[in-house]
């Protein structure tokens, strides 16, 4: 079976502030690792990374969001689950479309899988992916 370099676009949306990332928890049982990441996921062909960050946070959670602006593009080569894994993050800055929903502590997992979302701090030290992140989003002083 031939293997693929899959693209992906994550939400980075920032609380206004408290300046703690948009996240969930997700588990790697081979590794027995616990984890957070920001929301999204993969780039259907045609669609932009903008595009696919609205798509996938509102399959996810249920919120609309704005992007703002691309951050930065990432070569992710990781194993997950006993598979490797070869991803190119775009990493897109984004809002809520409704300011009332910062007041949100917890965001419903509306697929089903447990990864509900809730607000990260910087000093948390549950593993953060992608690797680099917490770096990407300091560079652009969005981490408090």
């Amino acid at each position: 079976m031939e293997q693929a370099i899959r693209a992906i676009a994550l939400a980075c949306i920032i609380h206004p502030s408290t300046k703690r990332l948009l996240v969930f928890e997700g588990r790697d049982r081979t590794r027995d690792l616990t984890y957070n990441r920001p929301f999204g996921g993969g780039i259907a062909f045609g669609e932009t990374a903008e595009m696919a960050v609205r798509r996938e946070v509102m399959e996810e959670i249920g919120v609309e969001i704005v992007p703002q602006r691309l951050l930065t593009a990432m070569q992710l080569i990781f194993v997950s689950e006993n598979k490797h894994r070869h991803e190119i993050a775009l990493l897109v800055e984004c809002r809520f479309a409704e300011n009332s929903l910062y007041a949100h502590d917890i965001f419903p997992d509306l697929e089903g899988n447990g990864e509900f979302g809730f607000w990260r701090s910087a000093e948390s030290q549950t593993t953060l992916f992608p690797d680099g992140l917490p770096h990407v989003l300091a560079s652009f002083h969005l981490l408090g």
